[in-house]
């Protein structure tokens, strides 16, 4: 498989991640949560809606026109990875629409949504349809490291880490937006769960990180330097140093692990200015990548 890609598949392998790590977050909250804080918790899933529509039109971008991603649609390919993407879009799509129904349709107006909300509870359970939609979630996550992993660019090809990467690192994104928007709703425990999760997924991402890049200098390239090289070193280099491991990781970390020890004491900065630079740096790990493995080629 060949490719040119640049910023438009950076930012659909973000933002696709990120409403994954969203819906999943949302979900746990959902399903694990006491229902008096659950319409709060469980806004992941309105945050993904928005998220897909970004992910789908950076899509059609790289593609050049809409008809080629409604093609796409026409006839599922599994072994098409643009084919299995645009349709786990889609199926992802319909679990955020009927899951955000559900949401919405909590409050006591009795109004069509909470008519609708009553209508799908009555076939599908909540907490069900959470948990599918869960699943379909981390599939997505997962695959936008698989999508890097089929094609013919050595730095993606040459290790099948970057699916774990990218599923641990989209759940760190959809759980620091869910964190941001949520800043202002104090005293919810899912909050302070969620802010444990997001540790565990950043330390995973490290970990999964660390041995990505020991897979890939073990390897040489068309350049006959090792895989690694374009990645670590240069302008990429300092970008991914700086802003994807120093940004989005290890400051996180640091900020959400003295947080944890002085509680209440350490004011707001350090629970907002987590989550911004978990976006930021999962963005520029996208980036980094996706034009890493080209330069790699030449």
């Amino acid at each position: 498989m060949e490719v040119n890609w640049g910023l438009p598949i950076a930012i659909y392998l973000y933002v696709a991640a990120m409403a994954g790590g969203a819906y999943v977050a949302a979900a746990l909250c959902c399903i694990f949560g006491p229902e008096e804080h659950r319409k709060t918790t469980c806004y992941g899933y309105l945050y993904a809606i928005p998220l897909l529509i970004i992910g789908a039109i950076a899509l059609i971008v790289d593609l050049g026109q809409p008809a080629r991603f409604i093609n796409l649609l026409g006839l599922f390919k599994f072994n098409s990875p643009m084919s299995a993407g645009a349709w786990a879009l889609l199926v992802f799509g319909f679990f955020c629409v009927i899951s955000s129904v559900l949401t919405l349709g909590e409050d006591g107006d009795k109004g069509a949504m909470w008519t609708l909300s009553k209508w799908i509870s009555a076939l599908v359970p909540r907490k069900e349809v959470a948990a599918i939609g869960a699943m379909v979630a981390i599939f997505l996550m997962a695959y936008t490291g698989t999508l890097l992993n089929s094609t013919s660019v050595p730095m993606w090809s040459e290790t099948p880490l970057l699916s774990g990467l990218f599923l641990a690192s989209g759940i760190s994104t959809g759980v620091a937006l869910m964190l941001l928007l949520n800043r202002k709703i104090a005293f919810v425990p899912q909050l302070y769960a969620l802010e444990e999760l997001d540790n565990i997924a950043i330390i995973l991402e490290l970990a999964i990180l660390l041995f990505f890049l020991l897979m890939l200098r073990r390897e040489t390239g068309p350049s006959g330097h090792s895989l690694i090289h374009p990645l670590v070193t240069g302008s990429i280099g300092a970008w991914f140093w700086i802003g994807a491991v120093i940004v989005g990781m290890i400051l996180p970390l640091i900020f959400n692990f003295v947080s944890g020890l002085r509680g209440t004491e350490s004011g707001k900065l350090p629970s907002i200015l987590s989550p911004i630079l978990i976006l930021i740096g999962g963005f520029i790990l996208r980036v980094v990548i996706v034009y890493a493995g080209q330069a790699g080629l030449g």
